[in-house]
């Protein structure tokens, strides 16, 4: 039992603190950059403070997101260009 409301704690948590990538995507580019804007994003709302710091908790979760996304992201980028 403690190891399951362990986990369901931990995906709570996990729940509460956003995810930079989503809502980069829902919420469209804020500025030129390509590539990790879900990081610039948690990281600029967790500079912000008050309830925005449990962003800071993301930053690693929407680092390995916007890595996975470089291949997406850079061909949307080039087909921009053309």
């Amino acid at each position: 039992m403690p190891r399951t409301l362990l986990s369901v704690l931990a995906i709570g948590c996990l729940a509460l603190t956003g995810c930079g990538t989503f809502s980069d995507a829902l919420c469209g580019p804020v500025d030129d950059n390509v590539y990790y804007r879900g990081v610039r994003l948690d990281i600029a709302a967790a500079k912000e403070g008050g309830t925005m710091t449990l962003m800071a908790a993301d930053i690693p979760f929407s680092a390995v997101a916007d890595t996975l996304l470089i291949p997406y992201y850079a061909r949307v980028h080039r087909e921009r260009q053309a």
